[in-house]
């Protein structure tokens, strides 16, 4: 997670779910807020990401 000021929204934090493996970003959420609900949303991003539909139960 990381901090910035952006012009006119003031501060966001940008919350990335990273791979362990390649270090690639697979999911993230940008928030004026960090709590639990935006960090599920980043995680939930990630997971959709890595998992399309249709792929989960196989």
């Amino acid at each position: 997670m990381t901090k910035t000021y952006l012009n006119g929204y003031g501060w966001l934090y940008i919350m990335a779910i990273i791979d362990r493996y390649d270090r690639s970003i697979v999911g993230y959420e940008i928030n004026s807020r960090s709590r639990a609900t935006e960090w599920l949303a980043a995680f939930d991003k990630a997971v959709k990401n890595r998992f399309p539909e249709g792929t989960r139960d196989q």
